[in-house]
């Protein structure tokens, strides 16, 4: 097999930030928010088997064609990504901070080839015996990990050069990838048993 993954990423990026005083106490403002379009290709040039054939007992030997297959798909998304961190010194030496951003994490390149690929010895035993006969394959249409993430801390500077913080956060992630099944026939193949 010969599997390529390419992507395409246009991205746009905004940012303003504000020094200020609020109740009489210095506070830093920054948010921003980043627009992110992605097109992805996966192919994959494969040789698909011709037949499975029975061997003996439980041995089964995956017969190749004679010419190779180009299989090809293509998918996009589009992600708004806000950021935002605000501080606020609440005294001379205790500081407060809180942020907000929400970030993407792509699949691996691995799970989006298009390519099915049949192991060699395939089934284990016969069908008639409850041998079943498997292939894996990628999905090129997954979409990335999204996650909102939420930091709370306060921080206090007890020495020239030292401090103590403490700390909250929460972090919301979604479209983990999984495995599933799928019963199909592929390449046209009969059960060799």
């Amino acid at each position: 097999q010969d599997n390529r993954v390419q992507e395409e990423i246009w991205a746009a990026y905004a940012q303003v930030t504000i020094n200020t005083t609020l109740a009489g106490r210095p506070a830093n403002l920054v948010a921003g928010v980043r627009y992110e379009h992605t097109n992805s290709t996966s192919t994959s040039v494969i040789v698909p088997p011709s037949a499975l054939r029975w061997d003996a007992d439980n041995d089964f030997t995956k017969v190749l064609g004679t010419g190779n297959t180009l299989v090809s798909q293509s998918a996009s998304y589009d992600h708004i990504l806000p950021a935002l961190d605000f501080s606020i010194d609440l005294t001379s030496k205790l500081k407060g901070r809180v942020s907000f951003g929400k970030t993407i994490a792509r699949p691996d390149f691995g799970s989006l080839f298009s390519a099915v690929s049949i192991g060699s010895n395939n089934p284990n035993r016969p069908t008639y015996l409850g041998g079943v006969p498997s292939a894996r394959s990628g999905n090129p249409n997954l979409v990335p990990l999204v996650s909102d993430n939420l930091d709370i801390s306060l921080e206090w500077y007890f020495a020239r050069s030292s401090y103590v913080s403490i700390g909250f956060f929460d972090k919301r992630v979604k479209n983990f990838v999984g495995t599933g099944q799928e019963n199909q026939t592929l390449f046209g193949l009969r059960d060799p048993s």
